[in-house]
């Protein structure tokens, strides 16, 4: 069997498997253009490359990076947890770990017991918190995991907090004063930076300082320990770079007019609310906003629409 024959035998298993519907599903998923996508499962050789299996293979976890480059072992990476119920595991064959099938299990129980306590239904709390139906159904019953996007968009939509759905920390909902509404200006800690459990684009609103607000935990990483915050990144239009839940270290510029840097990353806001994680070129008057991911386009904004910039010095995986 072939690298492309390899590669349309995943397809149509992650499609079998209700992962994906389409070409556009595995082009989100990868932070990669749909057309490329589509030549790959053509066999082109120019597209079909070992880098675009690594980003297949990190997208999509069941399928094994060594049979897809090489053909070696089996095609699935791990064996899919099932349960017999929605609650209690089957036993298992392979290797694999006892602690995530188990704090999947938790896991399903803490969104039934969101369902149950809303007034939703399974189908409307899907729907609700945009995630796809019948892979909502397939996770419920234990034939799928939940994923890190899942719980951002469960604990955005129904103000979760993230401990709570992951690990069942209390409190479980997020009180008014954990949805931040600045970035503090950095303060005097010990070690660390601090870091807030919040999105970018959605939990902020730096238009002032709050030094009333405390950081979630420090973050002490040296090449990142001059920036004045952490928090999470959301939405897919950086991936491959910045992937949504990723953390990152963010330091204001305080002279945004001029002291921009074509090419590099920064975390933006305008006086009209636009607030986005771009790469930037500098026209004079103007900054161009560069997405990473190819599918969105470019956008040009006046400078005198900037209101607060942050460079993105570095970013960390959730996994």
């Amino acid at each position: 069997m072939d690298r492309t024959e390899r590669f349309n035998k995943a397809y149509a298993f992650l499609k079998y498997e209700g992962v994906i519907k389409t070409q556009d599903d595995v082009a989100r998923a990868m932070g990669a253009g749909r057309p490329n996508v589509s030549q790959a499962l053509k066999g082109k050789e120019t597209v079909l490359t070992d880098s675009f299996i690594i980003r297949f293979c990190n997208a999509f976890k069941q399928i094994s990076l060594s049979w897809l480059l090489n053909e070696e072992g089996e095609m699935n990476a791990v064996v899919v947890p099932e349960f017999k119920s929605e609650n209690t595991p089957q036993v298992m064959e392979g290797d694999v770990d006892k602690d995530v099938i188990e704090e999947q299990i938790r896991m399903t129980e803490r969104i039934m017991e969101l369902i149950r306590e809303s007034s939703h239904t399974p189908t409307t709390f899907a729907l609700h918190a945009d995630i796809e139906l019948s892979l909502f159904q397939r996770k419920i019953k234990g034939q799928a995991v939940w994923s890190v996007a899942d719980v951002h968009k469960i604990c955005d939509t129904f103000k979760i907090r993230k401990g709570w759905l992951v690990d069942g920390e209390a409190p479980k909902y997020r009180l008014p004063e954990e949805v931040l509404e600045t970035i503090p200006a950095r303060r005097s800690y010990d070690v660390g930076v601090p870091y807030y459990d919040v999105d970018f684009k959605l939990g902020f609103d730096i238009m002032g300082n709050n030094q009333t607000v405390n950081p979630d935990y420090l973050i002490d990483f040296a090449p990142y320990n001059k920036a004045d915050a952490w928090c999470n990144a959301s939405g897919d239009s950086m991936q491959p770079t910045i992937s949504n839940g990723d953390k990152i270290a963010l330091k204001e510029v305080r002279d945004p007019q001029s002291c921009l840097i074509n090419g590099e990353i920064y975390a933006i806001v305008t006086t009209n609310e636009l607030r986005t994680i771009k790469r930037v070129r500098d026209n004079g008057e103007t900054i161009t906003l560069i997405a990473d991911n190819p599918k969105y386009g470019e956008q040009t904004i006046s400078k005198e629409l900037i209101l607060k910039v942050f460079r993105v010095m570095g970013s960390v995986k959730m996994f």
